[in-house]
This record gives structure tokens, sequence and C-alpha cells, in this order.
């Protein structure tokens, strides 16, 4: 049988830290954003029944990000921090835009990703 599941992401020290829970459907309106979470993300396994419990396959299905922030561009980054290491990494590493999330964070975007509200 194929489950879903929702995977959240939170700020962390050096990366983001994430979770995760199975759900009923991969509809991205019937998720609601855990405290302190900048965005969700889907995937599914098959998991079957075995002698000594559940077997659970690997993540496949996995869905682009959706988040909560507001997309910036370089030009805009470049503008409002100059100095800044973000800005120096986004024009040394062609990166056009990220997501600046509601907890501060700079994310990448992938074409896959989205925006959903910047609450």
């Amino acid at each position: 049988m194929i489950k879903h599941y929702v995977e959240f992401c939170y700020p962390g020290i050096i990366v983001s830290e994430t979770s995760s829970k199975e759900c009923d459907n991969r509809n991205h309106l019937q998720i609601e954003f855990p405290e302190g979470s900048d965005g969700f993300r889907f995937f599914d396994r098959e998991v079957k029944e075995g002698k000594t419990g559940e077997l659970v396959g690997k993540r496949h299905n996995i869905s682009g990000w959706y988040y909560r922030g507001i997309v910036k561009t370089q030009a805009d980054i470049v503008y409002e921090q100059p100095d800044s290491i973000l800005a120096k990494n986004m024009v040394n590493n062609k990166i056009e835009k990220v997501l600046m999330s509601i907890h501060g964070q700079a994310l990448g975007l992938n074409e896959d990703d989205t925006v959903l509200r910047s609450d």
C-alpha cells in the first residue's frame, strides 16, 4: 500500500530541521503549518505488513516545497544588504532568487517550489 507523508522544515542553527508525519492526501490547501515551521513538502512510501511489523520503502514521488515567506531577487538583496554574506553568495554563485522565510532565513528556491503566503 502507498502511504502519503508531509515533511515540515524548521529553522536550524546550521541547516534546517525537519519532521514528518503520515497524511491522508497531498492537497497542500489542507495542510496547517505547525508552530515554527517555514514550509512543507509531500512524499510517498510503500508500506507492507511483515512478520515483525510494517516494512517501509524508500521515499518517492517527492514534491517541491511549499513555503511561507517573501521571494527576494539578487537585485533586492544586493540593494538592501550590499555588504552581507547573502548578497556576496548570491552574486558569486549566480543565485537569482531566494525565499526570505517568516523566521528570517534565506532559503534557496527550486523550480518546483511554491510560495503560499507571507504571514
